[in-house]
């Protein structure tokens, strides 16, 4: 007995129990070192992979220290009880403070009051709704206005106004910065009124903003509301403004036609009614599209399927078909091989419907089992420009006629160069500019090769300018870029809201509008005259 108790206590346990402990992170570096450095694979996934190693080792490395240590009973109760105590302390802060995620799937937090999910409360939004700001004003659209998604065009390219260049010599200029509903719309902007739509409480609100000044010039609320703890609750479609109307559609299907001077409704419409299990998992997002007489938005139908266009002064019915499962872009008119057509880039694939009768024209496949958020981008030459995030790529394609109303698509290059998650990428001199994963990138369009990658913004948007970037940094800064082929250029930036901004920027020149999910602000830009 006396000679195993020496043995036993001769064994250097202690040592023993601190070199599992060393090889263990050691292991972890390592794995986490591989991840980052040699595999190939999204960003996403190597965060999501980094906080999954990282929790592994320190709850492994704790309770191994309960069981192992040797320590008092006492002493390791006592630990034991203080550790659930901070983590009770924790879960509470990170009810309190939890703020989503990033498009890298990085938790946000922020303890501020009013930053979290549940937002600003149900009713009017904030400012003085003056006299003067309630005057109604005439419906008008000037080339200087941003009455839809994504601008005139629905393509993020703004021609005719040159930006200053020089931001510390001239700065833009703050007209107004203020609290906000939540949600990821932007805004739409028309004689001298900027509209959005935002969460407020129960109710999804589009609401009517002076552009100078901020104040409140009407607002319309709707019951109901889109939940999610990670992308984020309220509505996502921007509004689109046209022949004295605001038409809307929120996260949870309500398809609005309301009057311009005043936010009441014209028509209203539930375009998922019998199939509300079937909205999109992060909710509606589809910014209508105005032509002629119809409205067309996608994703109603048994399955999600329609792409339908209602009537723009009755909200009938005037033709649907089936597209395929929806996801979270919005409809746009193009001409390609002689032919209007409108283009939606569905679940699976970029489809093409005949303006008049909705009639699927052609179908290319574009597959891959995650959202599909960026607009698809008409080119000259009847080609078409296609870029996802989440590991998928991008595809230029060819758009042929091959007969009375037969139509045919061919790839022309297709490669992982460009992955915008949430983005949407622009269009100069034959190069395109881009978030790719959420860093800068520039695409040469006629063989798909990257002319340079740099310049990590996040997950945010992008906007040209003429020959400038407006770059909205996921981060809430916004960036003065160059749009050169040759290499970043970054012109200036400043802090233009706080937190997590997805929303894209609206430019009404000389007047920025941006947004997040908690604020919203106005800046003037410096022009050259």
């Amino acid at each position: 007995m006396a000679g195993s108790k020496s043995a036993s206590a001769g064994f250097p346990w202690r040592r023993c129990r601190w070199g599992l402990a060393g090889a263990a992170i050691a292991a972890a570096a390592a794995a986490l070192a591989r991840e980052w450095l040699y595999v190939d694979r999204m960003r996403q996934e190597k965060v999501v992979f980094t906080m999954e190693v990282g929790g592994a080792v320190f709850f492994s490395t704790f309770i191994a220290w309960l069981i192992f240590s040797g320590r008092p009973l006492r002493r390791r109760l006592q630990v034991l009880l203080a550790f659930l105590a901070l983590a009770g302390v924790g879960a509470a802060l990170f009810l309190y403070g939890y703020h989503g995620v990033t498009g890298d799937l990085v938790p946000v937090f922020d303890w501020r009051p009013g930053s979290g999910r549940k937002g600003l409360s149900s009713g009017v939004p904030p400012g003085s709704s003056s006299q003067e700001a309630r005057k109604a004003r005439p419906f008008s659209i000037s080339p200087a206005d941003y009455p839809q998604f994504l601008g005139p065009r629905r393509d993020a390219v703004l021609t005719g106004t040159k930006l200053a260049r020089d931001w510390q010599a001239h700065p833009p200029r703050l007209l107004w910065r203020q609290p906000i509903g939540l949600g990821w719309s932007a805004f739409a902007v028309a004689a001298g009124a900027a509209l959005t739509q935002e969460q407020r409480g129960e109710e999804e609100l589009v609401a009517a903003y002076d552009l100078l000044s901020g104040k409140r010039l009407w607002s319309h609320a709707d019951p109901g509301r889109y939940r999610s703890v990670i992308a984020g609750d309220g509505p996502r479609a921007t509004p689109t403004l046209a022949e004295g109307r605001v038409f809307t559609l929120g996260a949870t299907g309500r398809l609005n036609c309301l009057s311009w001077e005043t936010g009441e409704a014209i028509w209203s419409k539930d375009i998922l009614e019998g199939h509300a299990e079937k909205n999109n998992e992060w909710g509606k997002s589809c910014s209508p599209l105005l032509l002629e007489d119809r409205v067309v938005v996608s994703g109603g139908g048994p399955d999600g399927e329609l792409l339908a266009a209602y009537h723009r002064d009755t909200g009938s019915v005037v033709w649907q078909c089936r597209a395929g499962p929806s996801s979270y872009s919005s409809p746009l008119l193009a001409e390609l091989a002689g032919a209007r057509q409108i283009l939606i880039l569905n679940h699976t694939s970029l489809t093409a419907h005949d303006p008049a009768t909705g009639a699927l024209l052609w179908r290319h496949p574009w597959p891959g089992g995650h959202p599909k958020v960026s607009q698809p981008i008409p080119l000259p030459g009847s080609r078409v420009f296609l870029s996802s995030g989440y590991g998928i790529g991008c595809e230029l394609i060819q758009v042929a006629k091959e007969g009375q109303g037969k139509f045919s698509t061919g790839s022309l290059w297709k490669n992982g160069n460009m992955k915008t998650k949430f983005t949407n990428a622009v269009v100069r001199g034959g190069f395109l500019y881009g978030l790719d994963d959420g860093i800068l990138a520039c695409l040469d369009l006629a063989t798909g090769q990257r002319r340079w990658k740099e310049g990590r913004y996040g997950h945010g948007q992008v906007l040209l300018v003429e020959d400038l970037l407006i770059v909205q940094a996921e981060s809430g800064e916004v960036a003065l870029v160059e749009s050169s082929a040759e290499a970043l250029r970054e012109l200036g930036r400043f802090p233009a809201l706080s937190g997590k901004t997805w929303n894209n920027p609206a430019f009404s020149p000389p007047y920025l509008l941006v947004r997040n999910d908690r604020e919203a602000a106005c800046y003037e830009l410096p022009i050259n005259n």
